[in-house]
């Protein structure tokens, strides 16, 4: 989450209200393992060699955005058997055959009966910490 928190926190103030040394910072604070050093001589400015910054900039969130889709989409199916019932046929009949014939918000509106949300993901992200082995902290010097 640091990388996307950072070019986040970069994007969405005016870029001359933005200090990148004071985003990365705090946001290396909340968001990583590993402590930065303050000061350290050897400080590489790990923003300026992000290439998804200057790349693609907030398109980097689509990535997110589609995860959160598969998520809803993959909730329809049988968990146990993913050919059962009727959903494999309707994905296939409502999104994959029209393909890009029809906008994505469309096509993901056609399958699941309503708009996508974010709850699909939700319940994944909350299994996937449920089943995380925990860590245990790392003590100082």
């Amino acid at each position: 989450m640091l990388r996307p928190a950072i070019s986040y926190d970069i994007y969405k103030d005016p870029p001359d209200k933005v200090d990148l040394d004071a985003v990365t910072a705090y946001d290396e604070q909340h968001y990583s393992l590993v402590a930065n050093i303050p000061n350290d001589p050897a400080d590489t400015h790990m923003y300026a060699a992000f290439s998804h910054l200057a790349n693609y900039s907030s398109a980097y969130y689509i990535y997110m955005w589609d995860e959160v889709i598969a998520q809803d989409f993959f909730q329809q199916f049988d968990q146990h058997n993913l050919l059962a019932g009727d959903t494999p046929m309707r994905y296939r009949r409502l999104v994959l055959e029209p393909g890009g014939s029809m906008s994505a918000n469309d096509l993901v509106k056609n399958f699941l009966g309503r708009p996508q949300n974010t709850a699909a993901l939700q319940k994944w992200m909350g299994e996937e910490f449920e089943s995380a082995p925990q860590s245990k902290p790392v003590s100082g010097h």
